[in-house]
């Protein structure tokens, strides 16, 4: 389903054959079936929040993919029927702009959102692309079937070194998503919640100044002070820094010096080519010393 914006029609078919081809059923929402699109959203407020409704509570669906990221995703919250979701819940999995669901849910009905590829598969980009999308997709579908603790979270061959950002151990509940959209819901009631939490972020066309303003605002939320430790992911297609201008590898570093809890750097969440499933709501364990995440408690039954 779209909850955001609309992905192309082969993408859609591409994915539908992919799914089918590991042994599964697929089911396309209405606003996806029928290439809706409504400016830069997959359809309406409306028609977006009944196909996420119809996901939710139609007993024949097992599992949730968001096709795409993009934007819109905030404008359902006020619209939707948490107890519905609450009385349903399944794995939802998406990312980017589908952050604003993960904590929407968290928040609201408790339920475990995973942040991982979209559920859509882009054919373009050449074959090496191609290769990583469905690499990730086959993973993430080979975690959601494991009902134990997936146990460490690692980065797939070719991706970059997980660095420590600040020495340490610490344990939490994972939260977090696209730093852009966790920002955009503080003072709101679906605000994530930090408290004895891991916070994990990530960023795709972001500045060294607006990652480091969306940690300013967390800052000053008292948000980040309640954290009992951080993960940050990649920071993709990142546009010419102006001359002079700190990386944004120097914020993380001024940041996590700053803050003082454990901290690591480079795990593939993101936008990058390898996409890591990261179980929002379930309890891990920072080793920010030797740069591990441990997922410790199971996220499906």
């Amino acid at each position: 389903m779209a909850p955001s914006s609309q992905c192309e029609a082969e993408s859609i078919a591409a994915a539908a054959q992919f799914y089918r081809k590991q042994g599964y059923q697929t089911a396309l929402g209405e606003n996806v079936r029928n290439l809706r699109r409504t400016g830069y959203f997959s359809g309406s407020v409306e028609e977006r929040v009944r196909e996420l409704h119809w996901a939710f509570e139609d007993d024949r669906v097992d599992a949730i993919f968001a096709i795409r990221g993009g934007i819109g995703a905030s404008w359902l919250l006020p619209n939707l029927d948490y107890d519905l979701v609450r009385g349903h819940p399944k794995i939802f999995m998406g990312y980017s702009d589908v952050t604003a669901l993960h904590l929407a849910f968290q928040r609201k009905c408790g339920l475990i959102g995973f942040h991982g590829p979209a559920g859509g598969l882009y054919t373009g980009g050449g074959a090496d692309d191609l290769k990583n999308r469905t690499a990730n997709l086959r993973r993430a579908l080979g975690l959601l079937g494991r009902p134990e603790p997936w146990g460490e979270v690692k980065n797939p061959p070719g991706a970059r070194f997980v660095r420590t950002g600040f020495g340490g151990k610490a344990e939490g509940r994972l939260t977090g998503g696209n730093l852009s959209l966790v920002t955009e819901l503080v003072g709101t009631p679906w605000a994530p919640e930090l408290e004895d939490r891991l916070f994990f972020f990530e960023g795709v066309e972001s500045s060294s100044a607006s990652v480091d303003r969306g940690l300013i605002q967390l800052f000053l939320a008292g948000e980040l002070a309640r954290s009992t430790g951080l993960i940050a992911g990649e920071f993709s297609d990142r546009p010419k820094p102006e001359e002079g201008d700190p990386s944004i590898e120097e914020v993380l570093s001024r940041w996590f010096g700053t803050l003082g809890k454990p901290a690591i750097e480079g795990l593939a969440i993101g936008h990058g080519s390898h996409k890591l499933l990261i179980p929002i709501g379930v309890r891990a364990r920072l080793d920010a010393d030797g740069g591990r995440l441990v997922i410790t408690e199971p996220t499906v039954d």
